[in-house]
């Protein structure tokens, strides 16, 4: 599964946000932002920048019955660069899959937290 949602400065979801379920088959479904939510379940500072990271979160995609938890492996994975600072890493994945269990990693990459 891939989800790109993309935040706008006011903090909301801009419309043309989208994801996609990836079948070990290749079979691809897109799905638009209305069709899956994506909830920060906690939050996170980092020392080294003082940025304020959302940490863990909750993915709906209720047409296709998927319930997933990320959670990050490590908490400090945050990257200063001359450029940006952003958060990208690791992430193990519990959860439902038409209510079967299922569980996986991921990799997250979160920008734009040290600028409004």
């Amino acid at each position: 599964m891939i989800f790109y949602p993309i935040r706008l400065k006011d903090g909301t979801i801009d419309p043309a946000s989208s994801g996609m379920i990836v079948y070990p088959n290749g079979d691809i479904i897109h799905l638009s932002v209305s069709e899956f939510s994506i909830t920060a379940l906690r939050t996170w500072q980092s020392k080294s920048s003082g940025v304020v990271y959302p940490s863990g979160w909750e993915i709906n995609v209720p047409e296709h019955d998927i319930q997933l938890y990320v959670q990050p492996t490590l908490k400090n994975q945050v990257l200063i660069t001359g450029i940006a600072t952003y958060w990208e890493g690791s992430c193990l994945i519990t959860g439902k899959y038409k209510k079967e269990k299922v569980s996986g990693r991921g990799y997250t990459v979160l920008t734009g937290y040290d600028k409004r």
